[in-house]
This record gives C-alpha cells, sequence and structure tokens, in this order.
C-alpha cells in the first residue's frame, strides 16, 4: 500500500464527515434584526458600567466613600431593572386582560414581593 492511496482514503472519510456534518447542523445566521435594541437598553448598559467602575474602585481603595458610592450606583442600577420589569410585566398583563389590569383605572400600581399582592403607588 503506498502512501498516496492512503492519502485518498483519508481525502475520503474527511470529505464524508464533513459532508454529514453539513447535512445534519445547516449553517444558519442570527435572527437579530439590525437596528433592535435588546429589552434592557443603553440606559441600564451605562447603568451597569457605572456600578462595576464603582465596585473595582471600592475594592482597590477600601475606603468608606467608596463603597458608599458602589452601593449607591448599586441600587439605582436595580431600581431601574425593576422598573423596566414593572413596565413590562403591566404591558404584558394590560394585553392580555385589559380590564384585569393594575393601573387600568389610570393609576399606577407595582407589585410588592411582600403579601404578593399590587400596590397603589
Amino acid at each position: 500500500m503506498g502512501t498516496t492511496l492512503i492519502d485518498a482514503q483519508v481525502d475520503q472519510l474527511t470529505e464524508s464527515l464533513l459532508s454529514s456534518y453539513h447535512t445534519s447542523c445547516p449553517e444558519t445566521l442570527p435572527r437579530d434584526s439590525p437596528g433592535k435594541q435588546p429589552w434592557w437598553g443603553a440606559d441600564l448598559e451605562r447603568k451597569r458600567g457605572k456600578v462595576r467602575k464603582a465596585l473595582n474602585r471600592a475594592m482597590n481603595t477600601c475606603t468608606d466613600e467608596a463603597w458608599d458610592a458602589y452601593y449607591a450606583a448599586k441600587s439605582s442600577y436595580k431600581k431601574c431593572i425593576r422598573m423596566i420589569a414593572l413596565e413590562k410585566l403591566q404591558w404584558a398583563i394590560h394585553s392580555f386582560h385589559p380590564s384585569k389590569a393594575p393601573g387600568a383605572d389610570g393609576d399606577l400600581h407595582y407589585y410588592s414581593g411582600v403579601g404578593r399582592r399590587w400596590r397603589h403607588v
């Protein structure tokens, strides 16, 4: 058996493997539409960056002022996340049951984890 025969068989095996792979796993493109932002948006992304910078500064300097700045940035970031989640939840409830949605009377309500009920703001 010569090396040319072995090379030909290896090439044939490689071609078979690649062909079966491409048949079973076709190439696809992501469905992301251009210009569409993720649900969190640019504002939340900026706040997340501020929280990371504040945490790094607090860990490096170990001063009370730096930790206070970190906790304030983190609190603002989490509050923003809760407000976005609230807006999405209210939209979902309103779109499925407009008459049962909290705030359907024009008032703003929020879902409180304590007591598990909607509260008037």
